[in-house]
């Protein structure tokens, strides 16, 4: 009896489901916690907002959530180290911008572990330059 019952479950995923917090986009900092930086050369006058979520690249990684959660100072810090270093010029140019997403992409999943939690995608919700 007990077979059934759990092998419905787990290859639909509707058993542990509620297990499951590493579903959709992930804040690298906390939901609603934007990064902010000054950028290169701006003597504190200029600032740049970011808010960049993190995307799963394996479905079955139930604890992809929990390794950014656990990495979550260390991802901050890299990313205001990579972003502090570019010029108003630099961050406000697109195709840099997209560099910048791909490096830090690249950077994160060093610290995350390619193999353990691989990421699919690095979304940027909010990218306010003022």
């Amino acid at each position: 009896h007990g077979e059934a019952e759990g092998g419905h479950g787990e290859s639909s995923g509707t058993g542990d489901s509620a297990e499951d917090n590493s579903v959709g986009e992930i804040s690298i900092v906390g939901e609603g916690q934007p990064i902010v930086i000054n950028p290169a050369n701006s003597n504190g006058t200029r600032y740049l907002l970011v808010d960049i979520y993190l995307v799963r690249g394996n479905p079955e990684d139930k604890k992809f959530k929990e390794a950014i959660d656990l990495h979550s100072k260390k991802l901050q810090s890299l990313t205001m180290d990579k972003l502090s270093e570019r010029d108003i010029q630099e961050l406000s140019n697109p195709s840099i911008r997209k560099q910048i997403e791909n490096d830090l992409m690249n950077q994160y999943q060093r610290i995350l572990g390619p193999k353990e939690h691989p990421i699919k995608e690095i979304v940027v919700a909010k990218w306010i330059m003022q």
